[in-house]
């Protein structure tokens, strides 16, 4: 027998808990004490691919977290996610050797806006009418 309440639990469990698994990660990853990293240059294309990369994956996990998208669910996951990629370089202050970099959080937001750019070119899903 299910317990009451237990299918919304699933569905919350179902559509959140891959956003919140990659953003855990983003945050693991992007707070890793640079003595433990292997010598970058600070600007290179690879670690702003990266943060391209982790934030344009964190986009289309969050809008799928609202469940079915809509505009407003593409706004709010944007905002929420280039929000959290402010936190985290914010957070990169207080990590030995890390440091804050304007070039990083850019990279981050346009993995979020090519993300949300793909995402309102593609038509939602409208229920088929019968005649």
């Amino acid at each position: 027998m299910i317990a009451p309440g237990a299918a919304p639990l699933n569905r919350a469990v179902s559509h959140h808990l891959p956003a919140a698994a990659w953003a855990l990660l983003c945050g693991a990853l992007l707070l890793v004490p640079a003595e433990t990293l292997p010598e970058v240059d600070p600007f290179s294309w690879a670690d702003k691919l990266a943060h391209l990369v982790l934030f344009l994956v964190l986009e289309l996990l969050a809008v799928r977290s609202f469940g079915r998208w809509t505009r407003r669910a593409l706004a709010a996951s944007a905002a929420a996610s280039i929000a959290y990629a402010l936190l985290l370089e914010a957070a990169q202050l207080a990590v030995p050797g890390r440091a804050w970099e304007l070039w990083d959080l850019g990279a981050a937001a346009a993995g979020v806006g090519l993300a949300a750019l793909a995402l309102s070119r593609k038509r939602s899903p409208r229920p088929v009418r019968r005649p």
